[in-house]
């Protein structure tokens, strides 16, 4: 042993069944307290009318003009995005703060999965689909994507944009 070096206990290895914990595996297989979680879609049939709910939940708000600055799409994603609000499409959506729970590995496999979902659905149910992947940057820290959905009492949905120093505020003040 060097001098001055401190003892360190041996590695200890814990292994978990693949699809994570018990509240994950009950999610995925279906077998958690009802209403936990809504079922998902199996087969053309149920996607479709799961996509024909969320897009008419979505109709004629001007979802994507509200989005765009923050989007900032160009080339192949902005002639996607803009035939999914044209053509009634739906947008799959997943994110994650880079190099965190997995590393940039997982990231870059959340991405892709996300990109293969939109293709698939779009291939297999016939409407426009988009996928958007959300990084949240160290700029922004734990705070997370600058932007708040809210439903108006008319039923419309609202995207509000929040400045990076208020939510910087409010996460180091406990807010």
């Amino acid at each position: 042993m060097f001098a001055g070096a401190c003892r360190v206990s041996a590695p200890r290895v814990v292994t978990e069944p693949v699809g994570g914990g018990a509240l994950t595996r009950a999610a995925l297989d279906g077998s958690a307290p009802r209403g936990w979680f809504a079922p998902r879609p199996r087969g053309a049939e149920q996607w479709t009318s799961h996509a024909e709910s969320v897009r008419d939940g979505f109709a004629g708000a001007g979802w994507l003009d509200a989005l765009r600055p923050a989007l900032q799409l160009s080339g192949a994603a902005h002639e996607r995005m803009a035939r999914v609000a044209a053509g009634n499409g739906i947008v799959v959506t997943t994110g994650q703060q880079p190099g965190l729970f997995g590393g940039p590995g997982y990231t870059w496999l959340k991405a892709m999965s996300a990109l293969a979902l939109a293709d698939r659905l779009e291939r297999e149910l016939g409407i426009p689909v988009a996928p958007v992947f959300w990084a949240a940057s160290a700029r922004r820290g734990a705070g997370g994507t600058p932007a708040r959905v809210s439903r108006g009492r008319d039923g419309r949905e609202r995207v509000r944009t929040v400045r990076a120093r208020d939510v910087a505020a409010a996460w180091h003040c406990g807010a």
